[in-house]
């Protein structure tokens, strides 16, 4: 009887196999076409991963040959790029044409990469795919690849500073990114200068309002159309403070400037010995913003945007008058005087073109906040095929056991994966930075039936809220000195839901950061869960641990926290560990709480994320959400006999 029992065992597992096989060939001609190809060009890299441009943050207009920030922090680059970054590059969604990327920083004990990638079109309605590589011990440096690095600015680029080089007089110093290689040397008579942290990267801190400056080659940026933009943070407006000017400064008739105006928030564009003001302008002394200005001989106008939003329309009959002089960053420098910056700059990009408002607006949404500007995809490896090219079939167990037949197509082990965990398809934030009693948080876009939307609702003082029904709030809480507070709550969507009206108890501002689950990647009726939450007053919001009621499965885990930010300014510069997808920050609205979130996928039941680190010290609470996963299954499985 026990031979005969294992006979037929080996019968039946024969004809699985061959069952098994015949499937692999009927999905696996499916399966490649829609793998893009991989890049194979002067070596081999093992790894990529996508990245997905969110096209709601392209507004109305697509955008060609945009220069992408890419600014993310992976323990997979750390482990498997190579020290120096140089094996990192990018390519377009068919997995071979080459991006120009520029790298600015890449840092091997953390992952950290920034780099600025040119997109030869980012869409406003679909979201835009690229690959990013990495992997390739043996690699030169691709960002010296054609197309090389400066081909990341357009030929309207006259001038890209980043300015995170450090801090030295030494001549050319601080690099011009474009071909028109306008190095700029720093005059710091008394050494006082320094390098501080910037919006992106490290920045110029010039400190005490004496002279000192950066000067650079004349950068020929023409006599018709002209914009100026650059990242700022003033130190106070008591004075005079010149940011960026290009004039030889013995003629008030020679060039431009552009000039902080004493004890205002305005701005002068001088042209032609006349100021330009952009009165209107919101508060700015001591938080980084976003400056831009625009001008154009031919229509006579002129446009000045705060943070990406157009506040001043301006019309002047003055011309641009072309200097031949050198310019200047951090003084004005003219015909009226020195007028030296106080505060910090950083990426001053001067253009020959008037840049539109979407491409305005599309800079801003990239730069202020790139975790919510893309998302990056899990580490994929190449498909090889086996060398018999027939897929293979792995098949275990014997006597007294329960066999199973593993599939393995196209030379890969299918484990799961990201496919069997609940997946993120896209996040959204918003805010208000005046008072009211209703909210309107808006939601990602593109919602379908079935979708979990998960919406995080962070707001000043220690009122509590109410979401409209069908929504189910799971967590309304506040931080340790009940001076800012958070709502967690979900909604199995009816498709097509684009904002959804949070009523408060107290009239205050809010942020809010929402989330997009698509339909097919949760289990579909079993609600998320989440943790009692964590206090504190530091600079390490600690989100406790969560178990789910239905145990160990491919979980999806959100660490969530919130911080008072009653001044404005406060930032998340680090994330749990193995927190690294969906990094979102909500926006920095002063006095309406600040909030963050991250994602882990993990096959069990619990899971305690580990610290986010904030700046500076503030009141928090933190804590765990997870999602279960679907009940279906992807293309990889097994099949047990008994």
């Amino acid at each position: 009887m026990k031979y005969f029992s294992q006979k037929n065992l080996s019968m039946i597992l024969s004809i699985a196999i061959v069952i098994v096989v015949v499937l692999i060939f009927a999905f696996s001609s499916f399966i490649k076409q829609a793998q893009a190809d991989w890049y194979s060009t002067g070596g081999t890299w093992n790894y990529r991963k996508t990245i997905t441009i969110d096209n709601v943050k392209v507004p109305n207009t697509d955008q060609t040959d945009f220069p992408v920030l890419v600014d993310i922090t992976d323990s997979d680059l750390a482990a498997n790029a190579r020290s120096d970054g140089f094996d990192i590059f990018f390519t377009s969604s068919d997995g071979t044409t080459k991006l120009a990327h520029e790298r600015e920083i890449y840092t091997t004990a953390t992952g950290r990469l920034t780099t600025w990638v040119k997109v030869p079109t980012l869409s406003t309605s679909v979201d835009t795919l690229i690959y990013m590589y990495y992997g390739n011990a043996s690699s030169g440096d691709m960002q010296d690849v054609a197309p090389i690095k400066t081909a990341v600015w357009d030929s309207n680029y006259k001038g890209v500073w980043h300015l995170g080089d450090g801090d030295s007089t030494a001549a050319n110093f601080y690099q011009d990114s474009t071909t028109g290689n306008s190095d700029g040397t720093l005059t710091d008579g008394d050494g006082d200068v320094t390098q501080t942290d910037g919006q992106i990267g490290k920045a110029m801190n010039f400190n005490t309002g004496d002279v000192d400056f950066i000067t650079t080659a004349d950068t020929a940026e023409g006599a018709s159309t002209i914009t100026v933009s650059a990242w700022v943070k003033l130190t106070n407006n008591t004075d005079y403070h010149g940011l960026v000017s290009h004039t030889n400064g013995s003629s008030a008739s020679d060039g431009w400037w552009l000039t902080q105006v004493v004890n205002q928030n305005n701005y002068n564009l001088s042209l032609s010995d006349a100021d330009h003001t952009t009165s209107g302008f919101p508060s700015t002394v001591g938080n980084w913003y976003y400056l831009t200005v625009t001008f154009n001989d031919a229509s006579n106008l002129g446009n000045a945007y705060h943070n990406g939003v157009s506040y001043v329309i301006f019309s002047s009959a003055d011309q641009i008058t072309e200097s031949a002089s050198t310019l200047k960053i951090g003084k004005e420098g003219s015909f009226y005087g020195e007028q030296p910056w106080l505060g910090g700059i950083d990426e001053v990009h001067i253009s020959s073109s008037v840049r539109t408002e979407q491409w305005i607006q599309t800079e801003y949404n990239n730069q202020s906040a790139t975790s919510t500007f893309y998302i990056i995809g899990t580490a994929e490896t190449e498909s090889v095929p086996s060398s018999s090219g027939i897929p293979h079939v792995k098949v275990r167990g014997g006597e007294g056991t329960n066999p199973s037949v593993k599939i393995r197509g196209d030379g890969q082990t299918q484990e799961g994966g990201s496919s069997g965990f609940p997946q993120i398809a896209s996040t959204q934030t918003s805010s208000r930075a005046s008072n009211a009693l209703d909210d309107s948080v808006t939601l990602p876009a593109s919602i379908a039936a079935g979708d979990l939307i998960i919406a995080f609702h962070f707001s000043d003082g220690a009122g509590t809220r109410t979401f409209p029904s069908p929504w189910v709030e799971i967590k309304d809480a506040a931080n340790g000195a009940s001076n800012a507070n958070i709502g967690i709550a979900y909604l199995i969507a009816s498709g097509g839901e684009t904002a959804v009206t949070v009523s408060k108890s107290i009239t205050e501002r809010f942020t809010a950061i929402a989330i997009r689950i698509s339909t097919a990647s949760w289990h579909g009726t079993t609600p998320p869960e989440v943790s009692t939450g964590a206090t504190g007053d530091d600079t390490t919001p600690d989100p406790d641990s969560v178990t789910s009621s239905w145990g160990s499965a491919d979980n999806l885990f959100i660490a969530a926290m919130l911080f008072d930010d009653s001044a404005g300014g406060g930032t998340v510069s680090a994330y749990p560990t193995n927190y690294s997808s969906n990094n979102v920050i909500s926006p920095d609205v002063s006095s309406a709480g600040r909030g963050a979130i991250a994602s882990r996928e993990l096959a069990a039941a619990s899971d305690d994320p580990g610290t986010f680190t904030i700046s500076p010290t503030d009141q928090w609470w933190a804590g765990t959400v997870v999602v279960r996963p679907g009940t279906g299954g992807g293309v990889s499985g097994s099949v047990k006999f008994r």
